[in-house]
């Protein structure tokens, strides 16, 4: 294994970052190595709490401008408590450059400031000997439309409505999916420069090959470790399948078994990824699943443990 406490996993949106860490969360776990995922989006991040992100890119009257140099801080007590527990590798997925680097560009801060950050922030963290897995598609802009189109009409309306909020997007007055596309190719870019500035093991993979085998071998040789091999799905899942219902409210999730293994029903169709210490994660998502079984081995009820917004705790079955 690399010796690296510390792991960035970032790319452009859409380019895999939240499954790639994920999945290799679940890997090292089942090699025997303590690791931990930290979700871009979770409620209780330990370096940019959404919300507050997005109240400052979008100057909003309750935003935080001290946000960075919390960042800062956040990074010198997460290699502080590291440094004093047992080894545990971290992966910390979109928070170098899509979040951070991401936010300073849309508040129309300089290269030279932006560099300085980046800098400053590798220097907190020099002690977990940091790694980066830039996962750089090699046409950015193809790959945005083939996330848009994945995604459906949600994202580019989403994001054209966050960007038109930020003094970036104000400046360059961007009206339409073109120049929101535009706009984060230039994020790109930068983010290029900045991966050709990180000191430590690096890699950049074209996730838009779609050989999820070559991408596995190559980011697994980087991290010196076997490829990774999802084990064989359980024999019982049928006996978890069906839909369940949260506690007090009309909520519903409906689980299938496919070839993969256990999924969630959609559209779109979520795969869950069964955990070394039992239990489930949903693909992309921090949201782990416990099944609650009868006697005879019958799913009866799905606890929930979020660390994104709020979900409901406990679901039934139906």
């Amino acid at each position: 294994m690399l010796p690296s406490r510390l792991i960035f996993v970032d790319g452009l949106p859409g380019s895999g970052k939240s499954t790639t860490a994920q999945r290799l969360s679940l890997h090292l776990r089942r090699q025997g190595y303590p690791a931990r995922w930290i979700f871009e989006h979770e409620n209780q991040h330990p370096l940019f709490v959404e919300s507050a992100v997005r109240a400052l890119r979008e100057q909003q009257p309750n935003a935080a401008p001290a946000l960075f140099d919390r960042a800062l801080t956040g990074y010198a007590m997460l290699t502080d408590r590291m440094s004093a527990v047992p080894p545990e590798t971290l992966l910390l997925e979109g928070t170098l450059f899509q979040t951070a680097v991401g936010s300073q560009l849309l508040l129309d801060h300089s290269q030279a400031d932006i560099e300085t950050f980046f800098d400053r922030t590798l220097k907190t963290v020099a002690a977990l000997n940091p790694a980066l897995i830039h996962l750089a598609p090699a046409d950015p802009v193809a790959a945005l439309h083939r996330t848009a189109e994945t995604r459906g009409s949600w994202f580019p309306d989403f994001v054209l409505q966050h960007l038109r909020a930020t003094p970036l997007g104000q400046r360059l007055a961007i009206t339409d999916w073109s120049g929101a596309v535009a706009l984060l190719t230039k994020h790109r870019a930068l983010c290029d420069a900045l991966f050709e500035r990180f000191p430590g093991p690096k890699i950049a993979v074209d996730p838009s090959i779609g050989d999820w085998n070559q991408i596995n071998a190559a980011i697994t040789s980087f991290l010196q470790l076997p490829p990774l091999i999802e084990p064989p799905p359980a024999a019982d899942l049928a006996q978890v399948a069906g839909a369940y219902r949260a506690e007090g409210t009309d909520d519903t999730w409906e689980f299938v078994v496919n070839a993969d293994g256990l999924a969630l029903a959609g559209p779109p169709l979520t795969r869950l990824w069964a955990r070394p210490e039992g239990g489930f994660e949903i693909e992309g998502l921090a949201i782990e699943l416990d099944f609650e079984l009868d006697a005879t081995g019958r799913g009866v009820a799905v606890h929930c443990a979020p660390r994104i917004n709020e979900l409901p705790l406990h679901w039934l079955r139906v």
